[in-house]
C-alpha cells in the first residue's frame, strides 16, 4: 500500500510533522513503513499492511492512524449522496453470497479528456497510470475511500445489468487487450447479451470509457472476498481492485466513494446526474460493546497508562464510548479484527508506544502439572529419539494426490497454492520418504529420521485430525531391520511401555507389515515403490501420539540387584511364518522368576538352514534377586526351556 503526504493532507493538517517522524511513528505502531521516496514536492510512503487491517488500504484509514499518533483531528469531506431520480435500468444479483450489494449512478453528457495535473500526480506518484479524467477519478476515489469503483460507457451496455457466474465457453476481451476464457469460478458483470467485466477484478474492453464516451455508469459494489480470490487465481489476473476486495471493503464507505466520484466527475468532466439504483441489501455491521477497565488493561500490559489517556487514544481511532455503570467501547464498523478486551489493550498500547513499556523480569512459577502436559510429552519424546540416533524432520502437510500411499480418502483443497499439491496428508510417513530421497541423491545412504506432525483424513461425520509420530530408517542392508526394531523397543520402554503385541497385517505400499496393538504399526516399504523413489531398504514405524501419551507410564526406580547373572545361549532355526511372540511366551513361562532378560545376538542364513527358515542365536540371562544361582539350578531351567522350544512346531534346535 502506498500513500503520499499531499493525499493525506486532504484529511489532516500535517504541519510540523516531518516525513521521517511520520514513518517512525507508523512503524512503531505496527504499520511498517518499508520505504519513503521524495517525488517533486511530495513524499510517497510504502507500508506493509497485514491481512486483518483492510481499513488501511485507504487514505482515510491511514488518516485515522496518524490522527491517533499525533493527536490530530480527521476532517471528513462532505459528500452529496445523490439518489434521485431513480435510474431506469434493471439490476439483478444472481447470488447475494457473491454480491450482497450493487449500486449504479448515471451521469450524462460528460466530456472525457486528459486529467488535470494534480490528479495525474496523485495517481502516478502511487503507481497508477493516468488514463482519462473519468477513469482517473474512479481510481482516485478508490485510493481515498478504499472502495473500488468501475465506470462503464453507458451507451455500450444493454438495458439489464446482472451480477452472475460466468457460463461455460464465455470469453471476455479485457481492458489490457487480453481475451480470457471464463469458468463458473469467475463472477462477471453482464448485460442481457454478454459479460461486460470481471467483477471486482478488471473491466471489459468493449464497454470501457474512451474519449468518445458521453454517458457513464458508475458501479460501486460489495463482492465476496472468497469469490474474487477464486476468480482472480483461476484467471491469473491481479489488480488494485481485486487486492482490496479479497481482503474486504468497508460497506459504509461504498456510497461515499460512489457519490464523491460523481461530484468530481461533474466538476472536471461536466454533464448532469441522471439517476441512481441499488440492488441487494444495505449492509451494516452488527454493533457490539466491549467493557473497558483501565486496571485490567494495565495489569495485562504491565503499564501505568491513565484512563483518560487510553480513552482519548480509542476516540482518535474512531471508537465509540459510552458510560453507564462501567465504560463501554464500540469498535468502528471497519475494524472487524477487534473482538475482545485484549484487542482494545493492543490498540491502546501500540499508539501509546511499545517502547514506553519498561523491561521487567517475568515471575517464574514452578508448574509440576504442566510438565506432564501433552506438549511436554512431545518434547521429551524428541529428546529420547535424538539420543537413539534419529534426527528430526519437518515436512509439508500439503501433498500431491499421487503421493498418497494409503487407502484413506484424502481431504482436497479447494484452492491449492501450488498446482499438484492439492490434498492434506492422510499419513505422515510420506514426508520421510521425501527426506530419504533428498539425502540419497546427496550420497547419504544410512539415514534415521523422525517427525511429529498432524495427519488428516475423512470420516463418516466429516474429517479427523490426528497427531502422529513417524520413525524411519533407510539402509543398504535389509538385516538392519532388527536394529531398527530394537531401537523402537528401547524407545517404547523409555515411554514406560514394555509389554505390547504385534499382529501381522496388510497395508498398501508395504511388503512386510505388523500392527502394534491398536496404536501403531511397523513395516518395510515395498521394493517396487523403493525402486521407483531411488531408495533401497526403508523401514517405517508410525504411532498415534495421543494414544501413546495415554498409555505412557511414569518412570520409577527399582532396587539394583547385586547378585550376578548367568548367560546361556540357544541356537534356533525358525520358520518365517512363526511369530517371534510365541517364542517369547515360551521363554517367559519356562524361565519364570529366574529370567532377567533375553536378546538375539546373531542371525544366520546359510546352507545348513532349511529353506523357509531363518537361523539365530538367543542369549538368555538368568538371575535371582535375593541370592546367587547355582550352576545346577540354571542348567535345569535352561534344559526345560530347550525342551519346550524343541517341541514347538516350526522351530528347530541347532
Amino acid at each position: 500500500m502506498k500513500f503520499s503526504l499531499k493525499f493525506l493532507e486532504e484529511f489532516l493538517n500535517l504541519k510540523g510533522i516531518t516525513p521521517a517522524e511520520l514513518a517512525e511513528k507508523l512503524t512503531m505502531a505496527g504499520l511498517e513503513v518499508s520505504q519513503v521516496e521524495r517525488k517533486e514536492e511530495d513524499f510517497v510512503f510504502e507500508v506493509e499492511v497485514t491481512p486483518n487491517r483492510y481499513d488501511l488500504l485507504s487514505i482515510i484509514g491511514i488518516a485515522y492512524e496518524v490522527s491517533a499518533l499525533f493527536k490530530k483531528k480527521v476532517k471528513i469531506p462532505k459528500v452529496n449522496l445523490r439518489s434521485q431520480p431513480l435510474l431506469n435500468l434493471s439490476l439483478k444479483i444472481e447470488n447475494q453470497g457473491d454480491c450482497p450489494l450493487y449500486t449504479a449512478r448515471l451521469i450524462k453528457g460528460v466530456k472525457v479528456s486528459p486529467s488535470p495535473g494534480w490528479l495525474k500526480h496523485r495517481l502516478t506518484n502511487l503507481g497508477i497510470n493516468s488514463v482519462n479524467n473519468v477513469v482517473d477519478i474512479t481510481n482516485y476515489c478508490m485510493l481515498k475511500w478504499g472502495q473500488p469503483l468501475h465506470a462503464f460507457d453507458f451507451d455500450k451496455i444493454g438495458s439489464i445489468i446482472s451480477v452472475r457466474r460466468a457460463q461455460k465457453g464465455e470469453k471476455l476481451l479485457c481492458i489490457d487487450n487480453k481475451e480470457r476464457e471464463l469458468s463458473s469460478e469467475v463472477l462477471v458483470i453482464a448485460d442481457e447479451n454478454k459479460p461486460l467485466a470481471l467483477a471486482g477484478i478488471i473491466g471489459g474492453h468493449d464497454s470501457e470509457v474512451s474519449l468518445t464516451t458521453k454517458n457513464i455508469l458508475i458501479e460501486a459494489a460489495v463482492f465476496s472476498p472468497l469469490t474474487i480470490r477464486r476468480g482472480r487465481r483461476n484467471l491469473g489476473v491481479e489488480s488494485e481492485s481485486s487486492y482490496r476486495f479479497e481482503r474486504g471493503v468497508n460497506p459504509l464507505n461504498l456510497e461515499k466513494a460512489s457519490a464523491s466520484a460523481c461530484d468530481l466527475i461533474l466538476k472536471l468532466a461536466g454533464g448532469e446526474f441522471a439517476g441512481y439504483k441499488r440492488a441487494g441489501k444495505k449492509l451494516s455491521a452488527k454493533p457490539f460493546w466491549i467493557k473497558f477497565d483501565i486496571q485490567r488493561l494495565n495489569n495485562f500490559l504491565g503499564t501505568k497508562i491513565k484512563e483518560k489517556q487510553a480513552l482519548q487514544i480509542l476516540k482518535r481511532l474512531n471508537f465509540s464510548l459510552k458510560k453507564k455503570t462501567s465504560i463501554l467501547v464500540k469498535p468502528p464498523s471497519y475494524r472487524q479484527d477487534i473482538k475482545f478486551f485484549e484487542d482494545l489493550a493492543e490498540e491502546v498500547v501500540r499508539i501509546w508506544g511499545y517502547q514506553e513499556i519498561k523491561e521487567t523480569l517475568p515471575p517464574i512459577r514452578r508448574n509440576l502439572k504442566g510438565e506432564a502436559s501433552f506438549y511436554k510429552f512431545k518434547e521429551k519424546i524428541k529428546d529420547k529419539l535424538v539420543n537413539l540416533g534419529f534426527s528430526e524432520a519437518i515436512t509439508f502437510s500439503i501433498i500431491s494426490e499421487r503421493e498418497n500411499l494409503t487407502s484413506y480418502k484424502p481431504l482436497f483443497l479447494e484452492n491449492p497454492l501450488r498446482k499438484g499439491e492439492n490434498i492434506l496428508r492422510p499419513e505422515v510417513f510420506g514426508g520421510l520418504l521425501k527426506v530419504f530421497q533428498y539425502n540419497v541423491y546427496r550420497k547419504e545412504k544410512e539415514l534415521e529420521f523422525f517427525e511429529i506432525a498432524e495427519s488428516f483424513f475423512k470420516t463418516n461425520s466429516g474429517f479427523k485430525e490426528k497427531t502422529k509420530l513417524v520413525i524411519g530408517k533407510h539402509t543398504q542392508n535389509i538385516d538392519n531391520f532388527y536394529y531398527f526394531k530394537g531401537k523402537l523397543e528401547v524407545f517404547l520402554a523409555d515411554c514406560g511401555i514394555k509389554e505390547f503385541s504385534l499382529k501381522e497385517g496388510n497395508r498398501p505400499a508395504f511388503s512386510d507389515y505388523a500392527l502394534i496393538e491398536d496404536w501403531g504399526w511397523v513395516g518395510v516399504l515395498d521394493k517396487e515403490i523403493s525402486r521407483r523413489l531411488d531408495l533401497e531398504n526403508v523401514f517405517i514405524a508410525e504411532f498415534d501420539l495421543e494414544e501413546l501419551y495415554r498409555r505412557r507410564k511414569q518412570p520409577y526406580f527399582e532396587e539394583i540387584v547385586h547378585f550376578p547373572w548367568v548367560e546361556r545361549d540357544i541356537s534356533l532355526a525358525k520358520r518365517k511364518e512363526l511369530r517371534f511372540g510365541e517364542i517369547e511366551d515360551i521363554i517367559k513361562t519356562q524361565a519364570g522368576n529366574f529370567l532377567k532378560e533375553f536378546r538375539i545376538v546373531d542371525i544366520y542364513k546359510g546352507e545348513k538352514i532349511p529353506s523357509g527358515f531363518i537361523g539365530f542365536t538367543l542369549r538368555i540371562f538368568y538371575q535371582h534377586k535375593q541370592r546367587t544361582l547355582s550352576s545346577e539350578e540354571v542348567d535345569k531351567v535352561h534344559f526345560q526351556l530347550r525342551e519346550a522350544l524343541a517341541q514347538k512346531e516350526g522351530l528347530i534346535l541347532r
